[in-house]
């Protein structure tokens, strides 16, 4: 699974999508379920919509982020392959 941008990535814009890849494509309301964003601890709000065979994940902001605020991105074991198997 790989995040992006990465992990302590400084001057992203604040109305960029964010995302998230997996190695094998995903079921959709089990992943997006699992896939949580906080800007300064609180819930990001967007949509989501998958891409490439369902293997990334992309989160676009409803909004712009807080100036300065600290993403953190996190995918649940709930997760789910298309195959049924969680992460």
């Amino acid at each position: 699974m790989r995040f992006r941008p990465g992990n302590r990535t400084t001057g992203v814009a604040r109305t960029a999508a964010l995302s998230v890849r997996f190695s094998e494509p995903m079921l959709h309301a089990p992943t997006q379920a699992a896939f949580t964003i906080t800007a300064n601890g609180a819930p990001g709000r967007g949509t989501y919509r998958f891409a490439e065979s369902n293997t990334v994940l992309i989160f676009t902001p409803s909004s712009a982020m807080p100036a300065g605020a600290k993403v953190v991105l996190q995918v649940a074991a709930s997760a789910m392959t298309a195959s049924g198997v969680p992460m």
